[in-house]
């Protein structure tokens, strides 16, 4: 899904009063809008460069998970310690939350995506020593709602003489983060009342979609670009 102008407040769960942004994610696209700039993705590099090739075959693979309505499914990871690894979660028919667990079960990241039912959610973690990740996907609507999703896990050492690659992905994973932290907050979810604190975390993740839009240039990275 491609953020147009006011994307921001399409994901907003209310259109209120303009609120002061928050500046705590802002360095990630900013770096992310300064390659650009600085001809990272000029038409001529971008025609012969991508990042979904860069990016290559996953590590690893899971799935089809079943999900049945609001029960979680999980997916045990063997990675290696002290790499940085990025999760994309495809989903199907049932709206689901991903979360990323470290070895203590405790969860590290959370990603979701305001296209429902549909749609890749996106995550990134530095794997620990125990080397042990889980990712759960957990269902969000009714009980007799059944989807499916696949877990897709890339090592981004693959990436090393990419760092335009890595910020466009680390700006995806926290925007789909900031819309998970918004859904959180505005469903009751969180120990945070206001819901201005949803809607600062919904704008978060609007400017970090529209960053990556602007990013990818590549016509191979088409198919990544409608996926923002």
């Amino acid at each position: 899904m491609v953020i147009e102008t006011g994307h921001g407040r399409s994901i907003s769960r209310r259109r209120q009063t303009r609120q002061p942004r928050t500046h705590r994610r802002r360095p990630a696209w900013l770096l992310l809008s300064a390659m650009v700039l600085a001809g990272w993705a000029t038409p001529r590099a971008a025609a012969s460069v991508s990042c979904t090739a860069a990016l290559g075959a996953p590590a690893l693979a899971e799935g089809p998970l079943k999900i049945a309505g609001m029960e979680p499914v999980a997916a045990d990871l063997a990675v290696v310690p002290g790499h940085t690894y990025l999760i994309e979660v495809d989903e199907r028919d049932n709206d689901a939350l991903v979360e990323v667990l470290d070895s203590k079960r405790q969860a590290i990241a959370r990603a979701d995506h305001p296209e429902r039912r549909t749609g890749t959610r996106r995550a990134m973690v530095t794997a620990a020593d125990p080397p042990s990740l889980v990712v759960r996907v957990t269902g969000k609507e009714h009980a007799g709602a059944s989807g499916a999703a696949t877990v897709r896990v890339f090592d981004l050492a693959a990436l090393g003489t990419r760092p335009d690659c890595i910020a466009i992905v680390k700006a995806l994973a926290a925007a789909d983060s900031d819309y998970a932290a918004g859904e959180e907050i505005s469903s009751g979810h969180s120990a945070s009342p206001a819901r201005s604190d949803a809607r600062a975390a919904f704008l978060r993740a609007a400017e970090g979609y529209a960053a990556a839009v602007s990013a990818l240039t590549a016509p191979a990275d088409r198919p990544l670009r409608g996926e923002t």
